[in-house]
């Protein structure tokens, strides 16, 4: 149903509650929206880091595949172990490559 097909108390009724949502969207504190766009930011996805211009994994001594990868919200890389589907920790990639 499109914006014209409903009547104007709908219409009025839809304007205002898009108003009131905005408003309590604008009441949080800073310091709750700044946690709200950091927590937004740390659950964005992963993409495979480099664009194919090198080669972004690392075969390990036991034949585990780590992939490099970056976040992009965030900037942040890491390794995706390709068995599993895990993002390693740098200890965990330091274990794997046995140092």
């Amino acid at each position: 149903m499109t914006r014209k097909s409903l009547s104007l108390a709908d219409r009025l009724a839809a304007d205002r509650a898009k108003r009131e949502n905005s408003t309590a969207r604008k009441s949080l504190s800073l310091a709750d929206r700044l946690a709200a766009d950091r927590r937004k930011r740390e659950n964005s996805p992963w993409v495979v880091a480099g664009n194919g211009e090198h080669e972004n994994f690392i075969v390990t001594p036991t034949g585990s595949r780590l992939i490099r990868c970056v976040q992009p919200a965030t900037g942040k890389h890491a390794y995706l172990n390709h068995a599993t589907g895990k993002v390693l920790s740098d200890k965990e990639v330091l274990k794997h490559l046995g140092i």
